[in-house]
């Protein structure tokens, strides 16, 4: 990808194609990512809950509403 090609990507897409791209590098399921992304979850939270050993599973249970 080409600095012109970062330029006429919508802003919007491309945070969220970093959110899918840091939450599969978390270990996410793509059905996990897909309900956070729905829920809005933020990415940090998530990171935090993974580094201090939370399951993925009780990740995505306590911050998906």
């Amino acid at each position: 990808m080409t600095a012109t090609d970062t330029a006429t990507i919508d802003p919007e897409l491309y945070v969220e194609q970093w959110r899918i791209l840091q939450f599969t590098h978390l270990g996410f399921t793509p059905a996990q990512i897909a309900l956070m992304l729905v829920d809005g979850v933020d990415y940090h939270e998530a990171a935090n809950l993974i580094k201090h050993g939370c399951s993925h599973e009780i990740a995505v249970h306590i911050l998906v509403d």
